[in-house]
């Protein structure tokens, strides 16, 4: 009987484990920004997107997964930056953020990840990708 519960009890474990790290965060947040305001985006692991449009806003829409906490924009509507925020101290964290980024066309954006790959359209833009 006690191995049947205990067997019981790792199943729905793993499966409740499953079920937290396939749920995904979605974001979507609009800020007011100068149409040649400079963008930083720092991001550890998952994807970028970046693409320039003809709104005076910045748009960061996406999902995060795994055990990343949030993504931080702050700044002012000449400089904005968006960090993926990561849980301190601890070694192994896993977890994903995709973003997706709309920019004025005349922004410049410069890119600071680990661990992604960067798509960039209709803007100025520089990368700083470690290896």
């Amino acid at each position: 009987m006690k191995t049947l519960l205990l067997r019981s009890l790792c199943i729905a474990g793993a499966l409740g484990f499953a079920a937290s790290a396939g749920s995904a965060k979605p974001i979507q947040e609009k800020r007011p920004v100068d149409e040649d305001v400079l963008v930083t985006v720092k991001n550890i692991n998952g994807t970028v997107t970046i693409e320039g449009w003809n709104e005076k806003q910045l748009e960061v829409t996406g999902t995060l997964s795994g055990d990343i906490e949030d993504v931080e924009i702050s700044g002012s509507s000449s400089r904005m930056t968006i960090e993926v925020q990561f849980p301190r101290h601890t070694r192994h964290s896993s977890g994903e953020a995709d973003l997706d980024i709309k920019v004025p066309v005349g922004a410049g954006v410069r890119v600071e990840v680990v661990n992604c790959p960067i798509s960039i359209r209709s803007c100025a833009a520089t990368s700083n990708s470690k290896p």
